[in-house]
C-alpha cells in the first residue's frame, strides 16, 4: 500500500498543491499557484497549511488563514479554514475516518490542540460540514444573517469620502478606537488591509475613507467589486466607523450606496454581528435583515472563549472570510 505523509506545506508544494487543486476541483475552479501562495505562505500572521504526499505527489490539503485577533485582553491567532481537498483516488465517505479526517485532525493538533491558536472556525460547504461535526469537534456557531438595502436612484457620494489608495498607520488608530466596543475582532493593521485588499491575486477591491482635518481616518468601508454569490448585490466587505461617530457612519453608508449604485448594483450586502451598535444603526438608515446560505461553524481550543462568549462578543465581517 502506498505510504501517505502528513505534514506542514512548504512554499515548495505550491506548484505541486495546484495541480492537486486542478485535479480535485477541475481546471475551471482551480485556484493558480499565485492565489494558493497568496492564501498560505504570504499571509501576514503566518501559515496554516498541512499537506498530504504520496509517490512524490500532493494528494491532499488542508488550508487555513490565520488571523492576529484582540480578544479578552490577549493578542491571539484565530484561523478560518478556507481550502481542504483530497485526490479522488484517495477518498472516503462519511461511514469511517479517511485522509481527509487524518489530514484535518493532523492539522488542528498541530497549530489548535498543541499549538497557540485560540479559534479555528469557516463557513462549511454541506458535506463538509457533516464531515466536521461527527470527526472534527466543529460545533455551530450561527446561522448568518445578512443586511440588504435596494440601491436608490437619486443617491450621490457625500463630499470628503475619498477612496485609499494605500494605507498607512492611521488604519490601526481607527481600529484601536471601534475595538473598544468588541470582545473580540481581526486586527486591522496596514500589513493585513494591504494583503487582504490590495494585493489580492483575483478580487478587487474599493477602500473608501472619511478622515478628519489632520488627515488621520475616522471610518473606512471595502467594498468588493464584480460578481460574487449575490447576484445584483455589491458586498461592503469591510467596515471599520467607532459607535460614538454616527455622522461617519451615515457619510460612509450613503458612499457605499453611491458606489454601487455607479457600479451598476440594485443593492447592497453587508455581515455584521447581530449584537453590534452597527446592525441596529443599518436598519435605522432602511437595511433589512435577511437570511443568508451561510453557516458559521468553529471550533476554541480555549474554555475560556467558548461559541457561546464568541455569539456576543466576537466581531466579524465578510473580510474575516473567503466568501467576498
Amino acid at each position: 500500500m502506498t505510504s501517505i505523509e502528513i505534514r506542514p506545506l512548504v512554499q515548495e508544494d505550491l506548484p505541486a498543491l495546484a495541480r492537486c487543486h486542478e485535479r480535485v476541483f477541475g481546471a475551471a475552479e482551480a485556484h493558480a499557484e499565485e492565489t494558493l501562495a497568496w492564501g498560505t505562505c504570504a499571509v501576514p500572521a503566518g501559515p496554516r497549511a498541512f499537506v498530504a504526499q504520496a509517490d512524490g505527489r500532493i494528494v491532499g490539503a488542508y488550508l487555513g488563514r490565520a488571523q492576529a485577533t484582540w480578544i479578552g485582553g490577549e493578542l491571539r491567532a484565530m484561523v478560518q479554514s478556507v481550502d481542504s481537498m483530497i485526490d479522488p483516488e484517495y477518498r472516503a465517505g462519511l461511514k469511517r475516518p479517511g485522509l481527509f479526517v487524518n489530514l484535518a485532525r493532523a492539522y488542528f493538533d498541530e497549530y489548535g490542540v498543541r499549538g497557540e491558536d485560540l479559534v479555528h472556525y469557516g463557513w462549511p460547504l454541506e458535506k463538509a460540514w457533516r464531515i466536521g461535526e461527527r470527526f472534527l469537534e466543529y460545533r455551530l456557531l450561527r446561522e448568518e444573517l445578512v443586511l440588504v438595502r435596494e440601491v436608490g436612484a437619486s443617491v450621490s457620494r457625500p463630499p470628503g469620502v475619498e477612496r485609499l489608495e494605500e494605507f498607512g498607520p492611521d488604519l490601526k488608530w481607527l481600529w484601536d478606537r471601534c475595538a473598544t466596543s468588541f470582545g473580540a475582532a481581526a486586527v486591522r493593521d496596514a500589513a493585513w488591509a494591504r494583503w487582504r485588499f490590495l494585493d489580492h491575486p483575483t478580487n478587487i477591491y474599493t477602500p473608501l475613507g472619511l478622515r478628519d482635518d489632520d488627515g488621520h481616518l475616522r471610518g473606512m468601508c471595502v467594498m468588493r467589486e464584480g460578481a460574487w454569490a449575490w447576484p445584483g448585490a455589491a458586498a461592503v466587505c469591510d467596515w471599520l466607523v467607532p459607535d460614538t461617530e454616527p455622522e461617519v457612519f451615515s457619510a460612509l453608508e450613503a458612499a457605499a450606496c453611491a458606489h454601487a449604485r455607479e457600479q451598476g448594483a440594485e443593492r447592497l450586502v453587508i455581515l455584521v454581528p447581530c449584537w453590534s451598535d452597527a446592525f441596529a444603526r443599518f436598519q435605522a438608515c432602511g437595511w433589512r435583515v435577511q437570511p443568508s446560505p451561510y453557516r458559521c461553524v468553529a471550533r476554541s481550543f480555549d474554555k475560556r472563549f467558548d461559541l457561546a462568549w464568541l455569539r456576543q462578543r466576537w466581531w466579524t465581517t465578510l473580510a474575516d472570510s473567503d466568501l467576498a
